[in-house]
């Protein structure tokens, strides 16, 4: 089955959360698939049929994790607008997205813990993820500032600013790190809007740069 066909398909969906919540609680070396199976309401065989083995599984997963998280960088990169606006707008809803529940209620920042450790572990695994995120997250964004940079916004810039930006908005401090619960959407505009200010601190045109 075609990893988009997987999520069309509600009960391989709850069969694909169930995974991810029993690999978040007790590791993907001690899960297995009888667990898995259990946890969903079915028996073993229907899981092989539907997904595969555990590490068909852990595809799934981080597919559908991809999945989620590219949902949440879907914002039309406008050229015009400038750099606060558009960037704050959008790290809000990649913010609001690692918050939002995921798998059987889990926010999603548990499931890309998951697939942060995955990376070290199994990197093979986070192939896909990585060519989507490059393509689909870095690349529009590169795009846009470098067009707020040719409109004399910002300085020039590179593939590593897009990249740090992502960085500076996925919350590895508080949402990685901590357990915590989902902040009121008036402090996720005011958190988006800080870090946004941050990075154009960065990228802000010289003195000279602005004379000349």
């Amino acid at each position: 089955m075609a990893k988009t066909a997987l999520f069309e398909d509600p009960r391989t969906v709850r069969l694909i959360h169930h995974a991810a919540r029993i690999f978040i609680e007790r590791s993907y070396e001690a899960a297995t698939v009888e667990d898995i199976a259990s946890a969903a309401g079915m028996g073993k065989a229907s899981v092989y049929r539907m997904v595969g083995d555990k590490a068909a599984l852990l595809n799934a997963v981080i597919a559908h994790a991809t999945h989620h998280m590219l949902l949440a960088c879907k914002v039309a990169f406008d050229p015009q607008r400038p750099a606060e606006d558009m960037l704050t707008e959008f790290a809000v809803g990649y913010i609001t997205a690692m918050y939002r529940p995921f798998a059987g209620g889990l926010p999603f920042y548990q499931v890309a813990r998951l697939m942060i450790a995955m990376g070290f572990s199994r990197p093979e695994v986070m192939q896909d993820f990585i060519a989507a995120y490059q393509a689909d997250g870095v690349e529009p964004l590169v795009r846009y500032l470098q067009c707020r940079s040719d409109a004399g916004e910002l300085a020039p810039t590179d593939r590593r600013d897009a990249v740090t930006f992502f960085q500076l908005i996925f919350y590895t401090d508080q949402a990685l790190a901590y357990h915590e619960t989902a902040p009121s959407p008036e402090v996720i505009v005011e958190t988006a809007r800080y870090r946004v200010r941050r990075f154009l601190y960065g990228c802000a045109l010289s003195d000279q740069a602005k004379a000349g």
